[in-house]
């Protein structure tokens, strides 16, 4: 049990997680109860052991066709506590082969990770939870974990050390003006496609290009998450999905990517401060209804989005609102309704409010996840800004900070 108490705390700290030099662990199932997927072992500069495991189901069909003498002994391997014959019996009558293999997986990658130099992976039982097992140079490694794995590029470099162009033939790459472009063999786009994204990119950065315009980027099948781009601090990489090219919102999302370098790689911390004053009073500040000359009956006009509120009661930190009128048909259905709305949200700018939903259009927060912390909003807000979108209170506090 100290075995899987110690593989569950090492599975909830990160993806992936290791000793100095290695081996490294990854748990790529989203379940707390997954089982750990593979494992990777440094043998030397350029050479890495690559442990794949049988997924729980399909272990689960092998240790059912084992006999029983041959699971007994299997048990008692990876058991930190249990030795004796007959309760390693009873433990897996009790427990059923599919919990049975999940402790095999969980111990045994457990295991291989503490102890990898010295386990003969031929034995058993290491060798029935194995499915693959190969050696690897680092560039063959890179195709395998980023390739099929779906391993994130900046992860890799940050766990193997950096890949250079040269290494990955199976890829498409080459020089842009100041990018370097990485084309995943499964992104299933021509570099003239992406050319053509960077240098709408360049154009819309204005004197921001030479200090933005650069560095690494990699072109993917899948990003995790649902994000269409994304920028890695530490490796200073962008990583775009492939299948977001040509989109309407793509230019806006590698523009907000592009901000995030720039909080890191060009504010200074004055500004950066100055910014960080400015989100603790939008988002946590507050402002009353009384002091945005609020009162019941008053008609708020939203012109970006040709929409009409009444306010039908006043309080803090929230106004009830009540839909007057729409623009949009698809949205007629929603006049008449009531909610509230965050007054911060009404003292930062335009909106468009569904029920209990609220849609930032402009101001300092235009979007919901623009509000979660002080770098996105000054991400969204840069992206904005060079899209000529920023307007009024907030386009004037902006390009002072420029």
């Amino acid at each position: 049990m100290r075995l899987i108490r110690i593989a569950n705390r090492i599975r909830q700290s990160m993806s992936q997680n290791y000793k100095e030099n290695g081996p490294y662990v990854f748990f790529t199932g989203k379940s707390r109860n997954s089982p750990p997927t593979y494992c990777i072992n440094r043998i030397g500069t350029d050479k890495f052991i690559f442990v794949k495991f049988h997924s729980k189901r399909k272990l689960t069909t092998i240790l059912q066709k084992m006999p029983t003498d041959d699971l007994i002994d299997a048990y008692i391997a990876v058991s930190s506590s249990v030795t004796d014959r007959d309760l390693a019996m009873s433990k897996i009558t009790q427990n059923g082969i599919n919990l049975v293999a999940l402790i095999f997986l969980r111990n045994l990658n457990l295991l291989y990770w503490l102890n990898s130099n010295e386990i003969d992976l031929t034995e058993m039982p290491y060798q029935v939870c194995i499915s693959e097992k190969k050696t690897l140079n680092k560039q063959k490694l890179y195709k395998r974990l980023v390739g099929r794995e779906k391993m994130n590029h900046a992860t890799f470099e940050t766990l193997f050390g950096e890949i250079e162009s040269g290494q990955i033939d199976e890829l498409d790459q080459f020089q842009h003006h100041k990018w370097q472009v990485i084309i995943h063999e499964k992104a299933k786009v021509s570099s003239d496609e992406v050319k053509d994204t960077l240098d709408g990119i360049e154009r819309k950065l204005g004197h921001f290009k030479n200090q933005l315009a650069y560095g690494k980027v990699v072109v993917l099948n899948t990003i995790k998450g649902s994000a269409l781009a994304n920028y890695q601090p530490k490796s200073d990489l962008i990583q775009l999905r492939a299948k977001a090219l040509g989109k309407r919102d793509f230019i806006q999302e590698i523009l907000h990517e592009l901000g995030h370098r720039n909080w890191y790689k060009s504010l200074d911390s004055e500004t950066q401060k100055q910014i960080r004053t400015k989100f603790m009073i939008l988002s946590m500040g507050g402002v009353t209804s009384k002091e945005m000359g609020l009162e019941i009956g008053t008609i708020i006009s939203v012109e970006d989005v040709g929409e009409e509120y009444e306010v039908v009661d006043i309080g803090y930190p929230y106004t009830s609102i009540q839909i007057l009128s729409v623009k949009n048909k698809r949205r007629e259905k929603q006049v008449g309704k009531r909610g509230k709305i965050k007054n911060t949200v009404l003292a930062s700018g335009s909106f468009q409010w569904e029920g209990k939903k609220e849609v930032k259009r402009s101001g300092y927060f235009f979007t919901s996840h623009s509000m979660k912390n002080v770098e996105e909003m000054y991400a969204e807000m840069f992206s904005q800004w060079l899209l000529g979108n920023l307007s009024g209170e907030a386009k004037e506090w902006f390009e002072e900070l420029h």
